[in-house]
């Protein structure tokens, strides 16, 4: 048995015993599940602890390997069949690689299972191919087939003939003595590859459809600073999904989660377009500044399914609706806008992104053009008028507050100071 793979499995009365039952030494009741011989058990302090040949062989490691593996998975799924207990097993679906939600799928292996054959001869013409573990339904109808691989897959004749017998291809991966105490131990079984996916296939082309991810941030408006969330998504090219994308079915579920949108028209590209907007305010998120909420944590859904002949097919969610902290309070329509309040140089300021935590002064510093914007466009934003002299004292007229943005900021004071605004 070569070195590089120390099997931690051998055969009493044929049935598995690990190496962590036994002493060290030989076991003379042991025996190899390849090649029948005995077998010592190695239990040394410088190498994994593992079963050896008593007698020099020919036995391969790999065969051992491959052997080991089957009988494991084989033992688990008939326990599962005759005590009715669940055999769980994942894998990343291939169909569904693109988008970051829905590509791992999780199922019960014996579901359907009734029985389970190793080597099972499948009829299909003049070749037949014997899969490693073959699982059988209540009409005695072979529905997949388990591979195991140590080293060579399955050729591509065989692969096509399960998928043209209609039968599921599982494979599982097995390189050394840690994949077969994954597969004994593990409550979920990771297979490697299976060819199929959870979502349904196209009537028209027959291939799977893919999820359409729906991503529901909370964010604030950036004119009034009120609650919003904003709606984008993942298709299954990889390309974002704006509202103007959504399907109906989509943009109503997004609703309901508390995104709102109006239909805006373009005159530079004369259409209209549906668009994240404020529900406060009515100012639109367009779709150029999305990308600013793309890395911002949030909610991800799956509320319809394409095809790659351009077909869509809606996906029902049932009872399940999570709705986050700025979607209740737009459904509730009780939005709270930042109240306006003036700044001074040293204050730290918490809005716009970039200047999270800065003073004010850094603000100006760094972008004085944004802080004019902000005086001019903002709801909630004033500077303390006698920190406008300062500032302009010690600045060159490039950087001074002054003209209609100075206007505009003792506008907003004196609105303070009347009590005019809440």
């Amino acid at each position: 048995m070569p070195k590089e793979i120390k099997v931690p499995y051998g055969l009493r009365e044929d049935q598995p015993i690990h190496v962590s039952e036994v002493e060290s030494g030989l076991q003379q009741d042991i025996k190899c599940i390849n090649c029948g011989g005995n077998l010592i058990a190695r239990k040394g302090s410088k190498t994994v602890h593992h079963f050896a040949h008593h007698k020099e062989t020919n036995c391969s490691g790999e065969s051992a390997l491959h052997k080991w593996a089957k009988r494991i998975i084989r033992d688990r799924i008939e326990y599962g069949i005759a005590s009715s207990e669940q055999l769980q097993f994942e894998w990343e679906c291939e169909f569904c690689q693109r988008v970051e939600i829905g590509k791992k799928h999780k199922r019960n292996l014996i579901k359907k299972a009734i029985r389970v054959e190793e080597e099972y001869p499948l009829e299909f013409g003049e070749r037949r191919p014997q899969p490693d573990l073959v699982l059988f339904d209540s009409s005695n109808k072979a529905f997949a087939a388990i591979e195991v691989v140590v080293t060579h897959k399955p050729e591509d004749w065989v692969i096509d003939a399960y998928r043209k017998l209609g039968i599921v291809r599982i494979e599982f991966s097995v390189k050394s003595e840690k994949d077969l105490d994954k597969l004994k131990n593990d409550e979920v079984l990771k297979a490697d590859r299976v060819d199929w996916c959870e979502f349904p296939k196209c009537q028209d082309c027959g291939d799977f459809f893919s999820p359409r991810i729906i991503n529901l941030v909370d964010a604030e408006c950036w004119k009034c600073s009120s609650d919003i969330v904003i709606a984008y998504g993942d298709s299954m090219w990889g390309t974002m999904l704006t509202p103007k994308n959504f399907l109906p079915h989509e943009l109503d579920q997004s609703v309901k989660r508390g995104a709102y949108f109006t239909s805006q028209y373009s005159k530079m590209a004369g259409f209209k377009y549906v668009a994240n907007t404020c529900s406060f305010c009515g100012k639109i998120t367009g779709d150029n500044f999305i990308h600013d909420y793309c890395y911002d944590p949030g909610s991800k859904f799956i509320f319809a399914l394409e095809c790659n002949c351009g077909n869509f097919r809606q996906y029902e969610l049932g009872n399940e609706t999570e709705i986050s902290r700025a979607g209740k309070t737009v459904l509730a329509k009780g939005n709270n806008r930042q109240k306006l309040r003036t700044y001074s140089l040293e204050d730290q300021i918490d809005f716009g992104k970039q200047f999270v935590g800065r003073t004010l002064k850094e603000m100006l510093e760094r972008n004085i053009d944004y802080a004019k914007w902000c005086i001019e466009n903002t709801f909630f934003f004033a500077m303390n008028p006698d920190e406008i002299e300062k500032w302009n004292t010690g600045n060159d007229n490039e950087l001074k507050i002054g003209g209609k943005f100075r206007k505009m900021n003792f506008e907003k004071i004196e609105k303070i100071n009347s009590n005019s605004m809440h």
